[in-house]
């Protein structure tokens, strides 16, 4: 009986450190689940974190190097870049302008007063066509800003092809401005451009505004400019804008002997036509005609007739 206890008790002993080692293995596995898990979500971690990363790196990467859209681009380019790129798309189709498409270009241009824009496509078309392209800019060009359109023609050095700009830009200045055309042309230095400024200048000055034109003349020294301008004044203007007495102040100052008895001889035949008795009382007492010439115009029919 004793041993049958004992084995007994030995049994549930054994039973007891069975079970108790169970329990032991169980709570080690969840120990290693638990430590394996971890491991491998902060391996899991460490691994897509560099990776996310990686990829935004990259997308920057890719943003700063890509190619810029054309839109950007188109925004970022100045208006004589994108004046001159139109052009030569234009001259590429159309070398010769034959539809007139890369003149209206160049018109655009001058319209929105780009003129240092516009002389830059002279420089992109076809030699034969830079002539005319020339008079279009500096005619539009003289028209609003005469000073730098006077100034730029000193970037032309084709002298043909300044001469013509030169009359261009003369032409446009004169429309809108002759007695400033006239004050800036009479202080160039004695040239061609000098008398073709004044000429075109005191011509259409004579017609706008002849009292305007009398008064700037009676600033001038007396020589060949005044010469020029009394005549021209004479010969474009009539009775409806002066006195006959007042025409002849002007005719009594010319010094070109030409110039003058042209200009007696028309300012004399109207005076006749409006007034014969002062006309002629006038010829009899000028003291800057000869006798001669006095005798032959008071003997000439049309005078001695009342």
């Amino acid at each position: 009986m004793r041993s049958a206890e004992l084995h007994s008790a030995f049994r549930d002993k054994k039973s007891v450190m069975q079970n108790r080692n169970l329990i032991l293995i169980a709570a080690g596995a969840v120990c290693v689940s638990v430590v394996a898990t971890h491991f491998l979500i902060s391996k899991t971690t460490e691994r897509s974190t560099p990776q996310l990363l990686t990829v935004k790196n990259l997308q920057a990467v890719e943003k700063a190097v890509s190619p810029m859209n054309p839109e950007a681009a188109d925004t970022l380019a100045s208006p004589s870049d994108k004046a001159m790129a139109q052009l030569r798309n234009l001259l590429a189709h159309d070398p010769g302008d034959q539809n007139g498409h890369a003149a209206e270009l160049l018109n655009q241009q001058c319209q929105e007063g780009q003129f240092q824009i516009a002389l830059k496509l002279v420089d992109a078309v076809p030699r034969e066509m830079r002539a005319d392209w020339l008079a279009i800019v500096f005619n539009r060009w003289a028209q609003t800003e005469p000073t730098n359109a006077m100034q730029a023609l000193d970037t032309i050095s084709d002298p043909n092809e300044r001469a013509g700009a030169f009359q261009a830009a003369v032409s446009g200045w004169n429309s809108s401005d002759p007695s400033a055309l006239a004050n800036y042309a009479v202080n160039l230095a004695a040239s061609d451009e000098r008398d073709y400024a004044l000429t075109a200048a005191l011509q259409n000055w004579s017609l706008q505004d002849p009292t305007a034109l009398a008064a700037w003349l009676n600033t001038l020294p007396r020589g060949t400019e005044f010469d020029a301008g009394a005549a021209l004044m004479i010969a474009k203007t009539d009775g409806a804008n002066r006195s006959p007495e007042l025409a002849m102040k002007w005719v009594e100052n010319i010094g070109n002997p030409q110039l003058k008895q042209n200009s007696f001889a028309r300012v004399l035949s109207e005076w006749l036509q409006t007034d014969s008795t002062a006309a002629k009382q006038y010829v009899a007492t000028a003291d800057w005609l000869d006798d001669s010439t006095r005798a032959k115009i008071l003997g000439a029919s049309e005078i001695a007739t009342p």
